[in-house]
């Protein structure tokens, strides 16, 4: 055995053998930090307490490790974010060790010192400055537990960003600008043919359920759900789920349905029941998308005899 991977083995049971602990160090430096700078401006003073946790924050260089540098002092330390919301810590807390999932453990220490801290943020965290700011309609909502968007009001998500990479390199802007530069060259064009096929979940495109079937704009940027992005997997785009971007630049429905001739192809048992949804009855419907082409004077459907299947009065021989 190579020592790379003698040294691999060793941090990886380093590291399961480590406990998850809370660390408080950083909502410490951070709350000292918004109060030493009070007075300075909100992106100042996001610079100013960055320097301090820069300059403040314990250092642990440790055995086998080639890279050095975490958010915590210890090998599996969780790091408390106060600024960004209070609420659930205060709620969660005194069951961190005990509670079924993300278990951490956690002093009586610890608590009183972020107990200390809390008084400081009452008001002045993003999720409190976001709730402060929404319609009295939308926080009644939200109360009841109809639908949540805590996560949202704390940071952004890294989920939702569609792809790291891509991102990175053309920026968000870009992304934009090549949707309207797209939407201007088709605007006054008219299509011949379209080449589509129906996904498993019975998107059109990338118009997955409950598909937009009034926006006019030719390309837009849609939102994959799991079922599209498990599909991009399963033929091989991506290695894992992980990997397949949250969002597409998509054709929309209406600019489909402006082209004069349509040839969709749908292949496989593995899209036998979206094709079941989409063409099996006379309802079309946003739920499944690809049903709206029953709409097309022009529109051709392939099938072969097992995506067919479950509709009625096939022939024995295929289709």
């Amino acid at each position: 055995m190579t020592e790379r991977k003698e040294r691999a083995i060793r941090l990886r049971q380093s590291f399961l053998n480590s406990v998850r602990m809370i660390d408080v160090e950083r909502a410490v430096i951070i709350t000292e930090a918004y109060q030493k700078h009070e007075a300075d401006s909100q992106i100042v003073k996001k610079a100013l307490a960055l320097d301090e946790i820069l300059q403040r924050m314990s250092i642990k260089i440790r055995d086998d490790e080639l890279i050095m540098g975490n958010q915590s002092k210890n090998r599996r330390g969780v790091p408390l974010f106060p600024e960004y919301a209070i609420d659930w810590i205060k709620k969660d807390m005194d069951t961190f060790s005990t509670r079924k999932g993300d278990q951490f453990q956690i002093t009586e220490e610890q608590k009183e010192t972020l107990r200390k801290i809390f008084s400081y943020w009452e008001g002045r965290t993003l999720r409190a400055k976001i709730k402060a700011v929404l319609p009295s309609d939308l926080s009644e909502i939200l109360e009841y537990g109809v639908f949540t968007n805590e996560n949202y009001s704390m940071s952004g998500p890294g989920h939702m960003i569609p792809n790291y990479e891509f991102v990175i390199q053309i920026g968000l802007i870009n992304i934009k600008k090549e949707c309207d530069r797209l939407n201007q060259i088709l605007k006054n064009e008219i299509v011949d043919i379209a080449f589509v096929g129906i996904g498993e979940n019975g998107h059109l495109a990338f118009n997955d359920p409950p598909a937009n079937f009034e926006i006019e704009d030719p390309f837009i940027i849609v939102n994959l759900d799991s079922q599209c992005r498990k599909q991009q997997v399963g033929e091989g785009w991506f290695e894992s789920i992980k990997d397949v971007p949250q969002q597409a630049i998509s054709m929309s429905i209406q600019q489909i349905m402006k082209t004069k001739n349509i040839i969709c192809t749908v292949p496989g048992e593995r899209k036998a029941q979206a094709v079941k949804d989409c063409f099996g009855t006379n309802e079309i419907s946003p739920n499944y998308p690809a049903s709206i082409l029953k709409k097309h004077k022009s529109c051709f459907v392939f099938l072969d005899y097992d995506s067919a299947k479950h509709l009625p009065n096939i022939p024995l021989g295929g289709i």
